[in-house]
């Protein structure tokens, strides 16, 4: 997974050296891949194995960095008012492919004003080679994993799972 130095540093103060940042890490697991200089920022290359699904998001590497060198992980908290209405009054959610996904969720999240993503953000990703898109899109594949986006409407009242066809 590609991370940015300077959109971690948005989370946690980056108080050691890169080296020294790529030892600890690889040491809790998240194996240093590599490095390269794009457009100004440091992109480092860890590997996440699949017991450390907590950091496969930028915010799940930065919390991990905090646990290391003892700082403080900066993340607004987020809010939200529950609705009165339960969403299978909305949404219907199916999942058809327990064997890979033994939990399914979703929730409905109203009044989104959709725009494009801040220059600071559409930045990042590119260094970390994610395509532009909505910033919706951007919020589920920056900032956490696995986390997918859509449109209430386009959903026409069903979100499910199924198997993947290569």
């Amino acid at each position: 997974m590609l991370v940015s130095w300077k959109w971690l540093s948005r989370y946690v103060e980056l108080t050691l050296s890169h080296d020294d940042l790529a030892e600890r890490l690889s040491l809790s697991g998240l194996n240093h891949e590599g490095s390269a200089t794009v457009q100004e920022d440091t992109v480092i290359d860890l590997e996440v194995t699949s017991n450390r699904g907590d950091c496969l998001g930028h915010i799940g590497v930065a919390r991990e960095i905090a646990v290391l060198t003892d700082q403080p992980l900066h993340v607004d908290p987020v809010t939200i008012d529950e609705s009165e209405s339960s969403i299978g009054e909305n949404l219907q959610v199916d999942n058809r492919f327990l064997d890979a996904c033994p939990r399914y969720t979703a929730r409905i999240i109203r009044g989104v004003r959709v725009a494009p993503s801040p220059q600071w953000l559409q930045d990042s990703l590119i260094r970390v080679g994610i395509p532009l898109r909505a910033l919706l899109v951007h919020f589920g594949r920056g900032a956490f994993a696995l986390l997918e986006t859509a449109c209430l409407g386009a959903l026409r009242g069903e979100a499910f799972t199924r198997s993947a066809h290569f």
